[in-house]
């Protein structure tokens, strides 16, 4: 039985710069189910309605849900998510950050893992082992090893 449990903080983005701690998420992987569950607080008394709750992977971004926000809170659960496609082809593995939309310029975000990038260069430089004949050994140097 594969278990995994994740717990975050949403920070509140306003213009691309973090201004504050916004609440949390919680998520769980029991074999092959996800249960993600989200609760925002300390937003503006205004801000309310329905805010987008997106998955982001490298470039690829999808629509996991809704959730409802009144007077700057609120709190969503999803539950029994298969892992292998969480939505839009994001797989639990590949999911990097969910970010909640609140305005246009206005946003939560929750970072799951950072974006790995690994150079592998095409071909080991080869490494070549001197001919035996190359090698010298003195025998004062071989009795020397025999003691």
């Amino acid at each position: 039985m594969h278990y995994d449990r994740k717990i975050k903080y949403l920070e509140l983005m306003e213009q691309g710069e973090c201004l504050q701690s916004a609440g949390f998420l919680k998520m769980e992987i029991r074999d092959t189910q996800v249960t993600l569950q989200i609760k925002v607080e300390k937003l503006k008394t205004s801000d309310n309605g329905e805010a987008q709750v997106l998955l982001l992977s490298g470039e690829n971004q999808a629509v996991l849900g809704k959730m409802c926000l009144e007077q700057g809170k609120g709190s969503v659960m999803f539950e029994e998510i298969n892992s292998a496609d969480l939505s839009g082809g994001i797989g639990y593995d590949d999911l990097q950050e969910i970010k909640i939309l609140l305005q246009e310029d206005r946003y939560l975000r929750c970072k799951i893992k950072e974006k790995v990038e690994i150079k592998v260069e095409e071909k080991a430089p080869e490494i070549k082992a001197p001919e035996i004949d190359e090698i010298e050994v003195k025998e004062s140097e071989l009795e020397a090893m025999d003691k």
